[in-house]
């Protein structure tokens, strides 16, 4: 969405990525905090993700870029 790529990753959990010829990642989630996403996906500034571990959980993206 806009200039970033949202990543649900089962084992690597939740990862934003700086859309560019070279995309660069400018967030990606600690062990403390880690979700394991079978998938995701957005409303308006929401993450939706169905966690295995957590079930249900929303978190606007933003946060994590601004």
């Amino acid at each position: 969405i806009d200039d970033y790529i949202l990543v649900g990753d089962l084992q690597d959990g939740l990862e934003i990525w700086e859309n560019a010829l070279s995309p660069k990642l400018i967030y990606s989630e600690n062990i403390k905090n880690k979700h394991a996403p079978h998938a995701i996906t957005l409303a308006g500034d929401m993450i939706l993700i169905a966690d295995q571990d957590r079930g249900f959980e929303s978190i606007n993206w933003k946060e994590f870029v601004n």
